[in-house]
């Protein structure tokens, strides 16, 4: 502490020099700065070495404050698990950004030290991509504005990664750039990276779900010249402010962007914490509404720190978009689009309450809580904003066509990256020349993608009887971690995983595999912790381990802090070497570390990933862990019980995360409980064990214009008891109407793979058609031929057409059949030249639409339109079945 003492005195010298040598000069910011450095450095004192050794190098003032500001407001997860050099080399590539770069003297203070200088976007591990890629980045950018400069990178991005679907961990951007793909999230994360690494101020900004289609989205804004512009992130278009998402923004009913550090800006702050702020900057896209929440009890009596929860239906929950606190009058305001929410209180003492709302109809709602369990059950019709008339195009259709044709060289460049990665031929050699069953390797070098290289040394290295093991171990991991860890990583867990083998019964290999042999929990980057927990717990600790479960547990307790706030911002988990030389974590990370250390030791352990409680496998049954008190002060060591899940409609098999979920009352808040999403009821043909407690059965069937029909249904499960749980889904009868027509149908496409003309009316002949146009080079399409695979059972039994329609040929060839495997068997394809049959939808809509892919219309043969959809909507598959069977 003294050493600490000694460097902020210093510093406050350093700080009286000339204000050209500061990079901050804002007083409030320095007194903050100073304050939270004590609380870091007595947060991180089991690093202290790796983390604050390096300031006893000589550093330049702008260094050494820089140093500081990132230090004053790290996650603990950067605390963690990464060292003073790595961010102090972080620093100097930054602020040579800063003096090289034309436009870096004209960024002001605060803006460079939100969104330039920060390393970390949002959950994702940090690397080495700023120093690495900087003088890459530089060379393409020199000579040119601020403003042409922030599309060139994004132009550099696309070249490097395109969008796909991946799970919930965020990859670090070079292990994108590795891959050549990523969702949203890791799309902009690794958007970011780049303008930060030339000194453009950018940051993340996202819906974190949307409110007429399920699912949510993100992209980019970047600072120039004093205005903030957005674009997609790796989805080059002619100009700023321009995406395929601009017209689903509009009907957003959240965005929001995060700032590091201690924000004092001017933009709408949602949440101000201590180490970064929430900002909610949805007036930039959307028309929105203010409105003011009062929490009060039964008697009236108005609740201070009451967390209120602001929920909006997406994928049958009402998911929490923001949470506020109540201040001592009982109340919060909140921003957000024209739709409906479900507004909820909650008080660990005072208990909970809820109320639906429809934002712009009342200026103040009152919603009453009490610890008495809502025994009533309700429907509720929840809108989202409604859609209205897209903006005409910003750019001409030339500018358009030149960035269609450069996007189309970009592809081509990535692609012949993406023609280096190990391909069936290479596989079946490798497999021959090192004692592997082709038939097992092959899909997990198909997922390595970049990463191929590491999967292939990991296995050459293993000896003859481990290479089963090696497998094993390779398929007990995600595919996100076949394309991203490192060969190093592998063969620390291979190598000392197999330690405690012999303990348990040769016919029980899958079982260790999983849940011993397996570095992947839950969904953390992977690190080699194996050995390294191996020898930090002495025999003699392991011998009492192996006798009692709760010789670890208490160890835990006893020695790990458990801090709720102090990485939120970053909401990566520690690793679990982190934890233990840290002594510090957030609940997620100790359980983490809790698997990690049991399975280093021998023993089955899990996260439990429908209720994220850590368990310990006894031989015959998984056994929760607690360590320590909730937030209520109580320990949640509930019973369980059982649930019995039944459909009385069975003309309908509702979906999990799509049609139905459930959610237990956790310290007077619903917690959805995370069962398989997608997994249909049929399959809960067996009395689910869950907790025992009080639960809430939410479901719901969205409309063809994005509202939901939803059913709440309350009910309780008691130990050791069964509860039967009728999953109603509310559906919508009537028969659909004609909403328009196209005249002429005498139309000549060409079929994409002969290249022979079809005309329309004989590509539909007597049959209901679904006509879709696409660009599958965007999201919005790739959606679309995601969802499309739930239509083939109505597509056989209703005999429907389906025509996928292309602008040209080399567009078409981008529907690979091997990313798609649902498409319907007998769909057709065809290429609309000039977009001549979609003229007649244009026609019918009286506005080009051409601009908004994928356009799909339900069509019948006398040219009558039973549907339309324009842009973006997930889950269009099953919303077109409906329609389909609504047809009848």
């Amino acid at each position: 502490m003294k050493k600490l003492l000694l460097l902020i005195i210093a510093s406050a010298l350093l700080f009286s020099c000339n204000d050209q040598h500061k990079l901050i000069k804002n007083k409030e910011l320095k007194k903050d700065i100073s304050n939270m450095l004590l609380v870091q450095k007595e947060l991180a004192k089991g690093r202290e070495q790796e983390l604050f050794s390096v300031f006893d190098e000589e550093l330049t003032l702008a260094e050494r404050q820089a140093m500081e500001y990132l230090y004053a407001y790290m996650p603990l997860s950067d605390l963690a698990d990464y060292d003073g050099d790595y961010f102090l080399n972080n620093v100097r590539t930054s602020l040579k950004a800063l003096e090289e770069m034309s436009w870096g003297k004209n960024i002001p203070e605060d803006v460079y030290l939100h969104y330039v200088l920060p390393i970390r976007t949002n959950n994702e591990n940090l690397d080495d991509f700023r120093t690495l890629m900087y003088p890459e980045l530089k060379e393409r950018v020199e000579g040119m504005t601020m403003h042409d400069a922030a599309l060139e990178i994004n132009h550099w991005c696309h070249e490097k990664v395109n969008y796909q679907p991946g799970d919930a961990r965020t990859s670090s951007p070079l292990a994108t750039m590795k891959t050549s793909f990523g969702r949203c999230g890791e799309e902009s994360v690794f958007t970011v990276a780049a303008m930060r690494a030339v000194c453009i101020p950018a940051r993340q900004v996202y819906t974190p779900k949307w409110g007429h289609t399920d699912s949510n989205h993100a992209w980019v804004e970047v600072w120039i010249d004093g205005t903030w512009y957005y674009l997609g992130a790796c989805e080059p278009e002619p100009e700023l402010d321009m995406g395929w998402f601009t017209e689903p923004a509009r009907r957003a009913m959240l965005v929001h962007t995060r700032a590091y550090g201690k924000y004092s800006g001017k933009e709408m702050v949602i949440t101000d914490e201590k180490r970064f702020s929430e900002l909610n900057v949805t007036d930039k896209y959307a028309q929105t509404a203010d409105i003011v929440i009062k929490v009060v009890e039964d008697d009236l009596k108005p609740v201070a720190s009451a967390d209120v929860e602001f929920g909006l239906y997406n994928y049958a929950q009402f998911h929490t978009i923001a949470k506020k606190i109540t201040d001592d009058g009982g109340y919060v305001n909140f921003n957000s689009g024209m739709g409906d929410m479900l507004i909820s209180a909650s008080h660990s003492e005072k208990g909970f309450g809820s109320k639906t709302v429809r934002m712009g109809e009342a200026d103040t709602v009152v919603v009453t809580i009490n610890n008495i369990f809502p025994k009533a059950d309700f429907v509720f019709d929840a809108y989202p904003p409604i859609e209205r008339t897209p903006y005409p195009p910003k750019v001409s259709d030339e500018l358009v066509k030149q960035n269609e044709k450069r996007l189309a060289y970009e592809d081509s460049i990535r692609n012949s990256y993406i023609n280096t990665f190990a391909d069936s031929a290479f596989v079946a050699k490798f497999a021959a020349e090192n004692g592997y069953p082709e038939q097992l390797l092959s899909p997990i070098f198909k997922e390595s993608y970049g990463n191929w290289e590491n999967i292939a040394e990991f296995l050459k290295q293993v000896t003859f009887e481990n290479k089963t093991w090696a497998v094993r171990l390779l398929q007990n991991v995600s595919n996100k971690d076949l394309r991203d860890t490192p060969q190093q990583v592998l063969e620390n867990h291979l190598n000392y995983g197999l330690k405690y083998v012999d303990k348990y019964p040769k016919n029980e290999p899958e079982m260790y595999a999983k849940y011993v042999l397996s570095p992947r929990i839950e969904y953390e980057l992977l690190t080699p912790w194996r050995n390294y927990l191996q020898e930090a717990f002495p025999e003699d600790f392991v011998e009492k381990y192996n006798l009692d479960e709760e010789v670890l547990i208490n160890w835990i307790t006893d020695n790990i802090v458990l801090n709720t706030e102090a990485n939120m911002h970053s909401r990566a988990p520690l690793s679990p070497i982190g934890v233990h030389k840290l002594k510090v974590a957030d609940t997620r990370s100790v359980n983490i570390f809790y698997v990690a250390v049991a399975r280093s030791l021998g023993h089955m352990a899990r996260v439990n990933k429908e209720t994220g409680t850590p368990q310990y496998y006894d031989g015959n049954k998984w056994i929760n862990v607690s360590f320590y008190k909730d937030d209520s002060g109580e320990e949640d060591n509930a019973e369980r019980g059982y649930i019995v899940f039944k459909n009385e409609d069975k003309s309908t098999d509702p979906k999990y995360s799509t049609n139905f979920t459930i959610a237990r009352l956790i310290d007077n808040r619903f917690r959805t409980v995370s069962f398989d999403s997608g997994k249909p009821l049929s399959e809960f043909d067996y009395p689910v064990e869950v907790e025992s407690g009080m639960y809430r059965l939410t479901t719901g069937n969205r409309q063809t214009d994005g509202s939901v029909l939803t059913n709440v249904t309350y009910f309780e499960v008691l130990p050791k008891e069964t509860s039967v749980v009728n999953v109603v889904i509310r559906q919508n009868t009537e028969k659909p109407e004609a909403i328009g027509a196209i005249s002429n149908l005498n139309y000549d496409l060409t079929e994409l793979y002969s290249e022979q003309k079809v005309n329309v009316k004989d590509l539909i002949g007597d049959n209901i058609s679904l006509f879709l146009w696409l660009d599958p080079s965007r999201e919005p399409s790739r959606h679309v031929l995601k969802d499309i695979g739930d239509l083939n059972n109505i597509i056989d039994s209703e005999k429907a057409n389906v025509i996928f329609a292309l602008s040209s040929v080399q567009e078409g060839k981008q529907i690979n059949k091997d990313n798609y495997p649902n498409l319907p068997k007998n769909a057709k394809y065809v290429v609309d030249n000039d977009f001549v049959f979609l003229k007649e939808v244009e026609n019918f809509m009286k506005r080009e639409v051409k601009h908004n892919m994928p356009i799909i219309i339900i069509l019948q043969p006398n040219g009558e339109i039973y549907y339309y959809s324009e842009g973006y909507r997930v889950g269009v598959g099953e919303e077109l079945g409906k329609v389909l069977l609504r047809m009848k």
